[in-house]
């Protein structure tokens, strides 16, 4: 792979372009946000929210006191 091809296959590197492509810059700025001049606005950028899969954890851990549904 060329250096060129490793930094566009580079996930990191897609977000950032994608963020600044939505970013809002002034009129004589080098970089062109061409999704926001298309009327896109970015709202929120969240985590990730990681959800407890067993059981275990499901019943002690969560302070949501989730409790997993038994099958009918």
């Amino acid at each position: 792979m060329t250096d060129e091809s490793v930094l566009l296959s580079d996930q990191v590197f897609q977000l950032n372009t994608f963020l600044w492509a939505l970013e809002e810059l002034p009129d004589n700025s080098d970089v062109q946000p061409i999704l926001r001049q298309a009327g896109y606005e970015l709202e929120a950028i969240g985590r990730r929210v990681l959800v407890p899969t067993d059981e275990w954890s499901v019943e002690h851990g969560n302070p949501l006191s989730i409790v997993p549904v038994q099958p009918a």
